[in-house]
């Protein structure tokens, strides 16, 4: 939102951050699940923690952040399998608010 410091480090650390080059953990699954959406990502792994965050720029409702810490040896296996259901939640969550709005009009 550009808020935080100000809007052109903002924009800086957009720019950083976008176009994963590394196509593992939750940008393996994204890439496969929303092919257009603009991906801003940052991730690690040390001994059997990895970690992930990604902030997603999608079609229709997406547009979210998240981000996850897991030890274990399948981390990465674990962090792809978790984006398909954390999007199935968001979904779910965005049809509902439409839904909503839909009756309010």
């Amino acid at each position: 939102m550009g808020n935080l410091v100000s809007r052109e480090r903002s924009r800086e650390m957009l720019e950083i951050l976008i176009n994963p080059k590394i196509d593992h953990k939750f940008v393996n699954t994204l890439k496969k699940i929303v092919p257009g959406a603009l991906l801003f990502r940052k991730s690690g792994t040390w001994r059997t923690w990895h970690s992930d965050s990604v902030l997603v720029w999608g079609p229709e409702w997406r547009r979210y952040i998240a981000v996850a810490l897991v030890d274990s040896k399948n981390g990465e296996t674990i962090l792809r399998k978790l984006i398909p259901e954390l999007e199935s939640v968001l979904k779910i969550n965005a049809l509902n608010r439409e839904s909503e709005k839909s009756k309010d009009n």
